[in-house]
């Protein structure tokens, strides 16, 4: 299993959605206000895993 770490703020309404209501979070319920605050943080890590 390969983990890359990004600094990016380039995550998708669904990317967001599905992450937050993994973990029981209500704002997954709020893709678009989950985007916004991600794109208007002023430092974002995030880390990806390949799925096969």
């Amino acid at each position: 299993m390969t983990i890359e770490y990004r600094q990016t703020r380039d995550f998708t309404e669904e990317d967001l959605r599905r992450l937050f209501l993994s973990v029981g979070w209500e704002s997954g319920r709020y893709p678009k206000r989950l985007v916004t605050a991600m794109r208007n943080s002023t430092h974002v890590i995030s880390a990806w895993m390949e799925t096969g």
